[in-house]
Order: structure tokens, then C-alpha cells, then sequence
């Protein structure tokens, strides 16, 4: 485990800018196990700069230099921008570095010495062998290497980043569990089937088989990149094993989609809730109108309204399918958007946060009293179970909602998945295939 972060003692200076600044020298701390040292990184970073209104914007941020984005042409803060890009890749130099000596020290059975940090980043580890270790590469630990596949893959969205980061720390807290260093090499079938059991029931909590093969698809994902058969970011091979050759993962199970009739959803609108759960309704119905996820619809803003129509780019496809899904504004959305037309900002509506907004979103059922009983499939047991409606709503279901009742309608999964924005042969959109007792009698019908 590695961080970087701003050292305690401020100084000024006068040799980085034309007027006095607060820098802040860069520490690194590299612990794991008994390991756990600090050392200079001698890079130095503006504590702050502000914009050209005098607004106070911080140049760091969850242990990274963040990289200020100039949109005017200031002389200082271009310098303070190019100041933070040079201290940027200069700290991914160290943390390469480290990462690659401490690779070392593992595969020789060593433990760093006092100091050992200080003189890695120094470039002086003492080591007569380091010539040597440099023309034959050795495979980094596991989780040393899934770290730098994290920091250095340069197409991955925030939610695979956060996928790829949950695997990481799991299997760091399985190698504390079992008292093992994974390798590249030593992971076997057997070895993935031990981890299978940890995470199913790590500390009592058992997970379910669709978070684990979640999981297992993005562990697979990383060792094929190892193997040098990356996609989009590919690199010399790591290892030549792949013990997932010889391992099912299994796949991700799901019960059929339930969504709100048409019938239900204008009840819902006509309900009389106070104003607060009112707003809750409003915008609920509306995304029961348009489709999106709450990710998206939270992001939208007025101008996203062209034409009559929604347009918007969906974050969870950004990175790998960057399309613009453009979805016609009906009488019913564009009558709720006029009610929010002077909220005060740009945004479509006045936000809350998705939590609560997923709370409110069950009160609002049961209090419209719709709370018909559906089927769903229990993720821990995967046993179909009957509960309310009401009970299992979230913000998802509006999304459901809206592809139900179109795919009802229309019976064209890539006309539905245009306004959607799922993908031609989605495998999502392929349970919506089976979602409606009218469709099955009409199809039936046909046989007479």
C-alpha cells in the first residue's frame, strides 16, 4: 500500500511564481505488513491558487495532485497547471520505482532496511544486483501489480476503477487472512476457489453468488492482462498462467424485471403528497418518462433539453461506447419541467441525494398504495421470493418503468434500446424479453 500527502511544515518561497506562495513538500508513505516507512519525494506543490474571481480552489485532493483545469489566459495559473503536471508524473516515477524495488525485496525473501524508502526514491538502494534485476524483469506481487494496472490503465471508468480497487483490497485483507504474498505464478484453481470461500463469507457477511462473480469477471479481466492479452491497454506479459483457464466463474442471475403499469404511474403523478414528497414525485415520474439512470439524471442540466428531446451521454458507457441518447419529451415530461423552469439554477430539478431520494421513492408507493406483490430473486439464496412492490422500488425502477412499457408496445428491442441507451444484443435488455402476461396471451392467440 502506498501514499502520497502533503508534508506538515509549510514554507514559502519566491523562486516558483512572481508573488509569494504556500507550497507543500510531498511525502510518501509505503506500508504493508511489518513495512511502514516515510521519506521526501522533494517535490513541491502549490498548497492552493484561486480563480480569476478570487474563488479558493485546492490543488490536492484524496492523496493525488489534482491537475487545475485553466479555461483564461492567466500567466501564474498556467504555471501553477504546469508546476502540478511535472510533480504529477514525477511522483508516478516513485511510486514505479518503489513498487519495482519492493518487488525485489519479495521474490529475494528480503526486508527493507531503515532508510530503505529514503534511498529508493534517492536512487540509491546499496544494492550491487540492481543492474542485473533491471535486465530481467521480475513479475511484481499480485496486488502490487493490480495497483499499477489501476493507476496506469488509461480507459477506465470511475465505476471499474472502483470495481478493480474493491478486488484489490479484498485480496489484501485474504492474504492477511491466510498469512500468503499472491503471486502471478502460485495462483492456481484451487487457490481461486479458497478466495471464493473467503469473500462469501468474510467476518460473517455473506455476500451474494452475483457480487462475487462480479468480482471473479474483474479478477479474470486483470490476469488476462498480465498474460499480455489486454484490451485497449496491453503490455509484455507478466506470467504465462492463467489458472481461470481451468475455473468457471459462473454467471450473474437475475429474476424477471418488474416495472409500474402505466396505470400505476398516473396514479402516482395524480396522488396529493406534501410538497417535499411531491418534488420526490415529480422528478421520479419524470426519469419514468425519459429512461436514464439516476447518475445521469442527476447530472442533467437545462441545457440539456434540444429540441423538444433530452439528450445526454450515459456515464456508465462514457469510456467504452461513448453514444448520445436523444429521448422526445411527451405532453406529460414536458409539463412537469415547466413546473421547475425558475428553480433557481440550471439543474432540471432541485436534487437530493440518491439515498434518500431511493427512500422516498418506497413511501411514495405505499402511501399512492401501490403495493401489488412481485417476484424476485433472492441474491444470497437465489430462491424466487414474493414481496411488495413498494418495498423493493428504487431509482431503477423508473428506468424499468419506461423500457417495460415501451418494449410492450413496440416489441423492438433496438428501437427500445436507442432511447435507452442499452446496447444492440444488450444481455440486460434481453430479460425484458419476458416481462408481460398480455404479450405471452397474444402471442398464444396467434396459434388459433
Amino acid at each position: 500500500r502506498s501514499t502520497l500527502f502533503p508534508y506538515t511544515t509549510l514554507f514559502r518561497s519566491r523562486d516558483v511564481l512572481s508573488d509569494q506562495i504556500t507550497v507543500f513538500e510531498v511525502m510518501a508513505r509505503y506500508h504493508s505488513g511489518g513495512f511502514d516507512q516515510y521519506a521526501k519525494t522533494g517535490v513541491f506543490v502549490p498548497a492552493s491558487f484561486t480563480d480569476r474571481n478570487g474563488n479558493k480552489k485546492l490543488t490536492w485532493a484524496e492523496g493525488f495532485v489534482v491537475i487545475p483545469k485553466i479555461s483564461y489566459a492567466d500567466d501564474e495559473q498556467i504555471k501553477i497547471r504546469d508546476i502540478l503536471t511535472e510533480a504529477k508524473e514525477r511522483l508516478k516515477e516513485i511510486d514505479a520505482d518503489v513498487s519495482r524495488a519492493l518487488a525485489a525485496l519479495q521474490v529475494k525473501n528480503e526486508k527493507p532496511y531503515k532508510g530503505w524508502l529514503q534511498d529508493v526514491i534517492n536512487g540509491d538502494t546499496g544494492d550491487d544486483d540492481q543492474d542485473a534485476a533491471e535486465e530481467k524483469p521480475v513479475a511484481p506481487p499480485l496486488c502490487v501489480a493490480l495497483s499499477n494496472f489501476i493507476n496506469g490503465h488509461p480507459s477506465l471508468s470511475r465505476g471499474s476503477i472502483m470495481r478493480y480497487k474493491t478486488l484489490r483490497n479484498t485480496l489484501q485483507r485474504y492474504e492477511a487472512d491466510r498469512g500468503v504474498v499472491l503471486t502471478f505464478d502460485g495462483l492456481s484453481p484451487e487457490q481461486l476457489q479458497d478466495f471464493r470461500a473467503f469473500v462469501k463469507d468474510e467476518d460473517g457477511v455473506t455476500r451474494s453468488d452475483n457480487y462475487i462473480v462480479t468480482m471473479f469477471h474483474a479478477f479474470r479481466t486483470f490476469v488476462r492482462w498480465a498474460n499480455g492479452l489486454g484490451k485497449g491497454y496491453r503490455i509484455d506479459p507478466l506470467t504465462t498462467n492463467n489458472p481461470f483457464d481451468l475455473y468457471s466463474i459462473g454467471s450473474e442471475q437475475y429474476g424477471t424485471p418488474f416495472y409500474l403499469t402505466i396505470e400505476e404511474r398516473n396514479l402516482l403523478e395524480a396522488f396529493d403528497f406534501p410538497p417535499r414528497l411531491a418534488r420526490q414525485r415529480d422528478i421520479f415520474v419524470f426519469q419514468c418518462l425519459i429512461g436514464c439512470r439516476v447518475s445521469d439524471l442527476w447530472s442533467m442540466t437545462k441545457a440539456n433539453i434540444v429540441d423538444g428531446a433530452i439528450e445526454y451521454i450515459p456515464k456508465k458507457t462514457k469510456e467504452e461506447r461513448p453514444i448520445t441518447v436523444r429521448v422526445p419529451l411527451n405532453s406529460h415530461a414536458r409539463a412537469i419541467l415547466d413546473k421547475y423552469k425558475d428553480n433557481g439554477d440550471e439543474r432540471l430539478f432541485p436534487f437530493v441525494a440518491q439515498q434518500q431520494y431511493n427512500l422516498d421513492i418506497k413511501d411514495m408507493l405505499e402511501k399512492a398504495g401501490i403495493t401489488r406483490m412481485v417476484t424476485v430473486l433472492d441474491p444470497v439464496t437465489r430462491e424466487e421470493v414474493k414481496r411488495r412492490i413498494c418495498d423493493e422500488a428504487s431509482s431503477h425502477l423508473a428506468r424499468r418503468t419506461f423500457i417495460g412499457n415501451l418494449y410492450k408496445q413496440v416489441k423492438d428491442p433496438n428501437l427500445v434500446g436507442k432511447l435507452s441507451g442499452h446496447s444492440e444484443g444488450s444481455k440486460a435488455f434481453a430479460r425484458y424479453r419476458d416481462i408481460d402476461d398480455d404479450m405471452a396471451k397474444e402471442l398464444v392467440s396467434m396459434l388459433e
